[in-house]
């Protein structure tokens, strides 16, 4: 859109008016988020801002809405990641442990084997390694089952870090949209931002 279009263009003031600048507060413990702190344009402010000046602060505040809601969603996708890891393991461990409860069971029980007379002995004998081998093969798949779990909470770190430095760039720029805004529309010999 050019310049000309924009002055064209008839912002709704009410909309208008309620544009604020976002504040990401606090240091974030995730890898790519950023703080960031702004000020706010107030509504007479915003009225003596031309239509062009007017469009551009618009943008510039969608841009830190949606920043923002991307930061968001990337600290919760990365806590619930961390959640899935911590379960994994958790999984991991216990699988471990059975399995090497089923194999001190599966020796125990070689050791006595053997011994049987008749064949209704044989089948109970049997019967006691087929329990060994059943609890074996789930601890196997409890191992296997918290190695995905793990695979899958790295998958939404990396996800959530991705949406943070996403957010991150886009609240920065919202930022220096509206920090042009507010310097033009002040400042009646200052450059107007670029349109977007």
């Amino acid at each position: 859109r050019t310049k000309s279009m924009l002055h064209t263009m008839k912002p709704d003031p009410a909309t208008l008016a309620g544009m604020t600048l976002v504040v990401v507060l606090g240091a974030s413990e995730f890898a790519g988020a950023q703080d960031v702190t702004t000020g706010k344009l107030r509504p007479d402010e915003i009225a003596r801002l031309s239509p062009y000046l007017q469009e551009a602060a618009k943008n510039g505040a969608a841009q830190l809405k949606k920043g923002e809601a991307l930061v968001e969603k990337g600290r919760e996708r990365i806590e619930d990641g961390n959640g899935q890891i911590d379960d994994g393991k958790s999984l991991v461990r216990r699988g471990d442990e059975k399995v090497a409860d089923s194999r001190e069971r599966y020796a125990a029980l070689a050791r006595k084997a053997g011994g049987a007379d008749n064949p209704d002995k044989l089948f109970a004998e049997a019967k006691r390694f087929r329990k060994v081998a059943s609890n074996w093969e789930d601890a196997l798949d409890m191992v296997e089952e918290g190695r995905a779990l793990i695979d899958k909470g790295n998958a939404a770190i990396k996800k959530g870090n991705a949406e943070i430095r996403e957010g991150t760039a886009l609240i920065e720029s919202g930022n220096k949209i509206l920090a042009d805004v507010r310097t033009a529309g002040l400042d009646g010999s200052a450059p107007a931002p670029a349109a977007p």
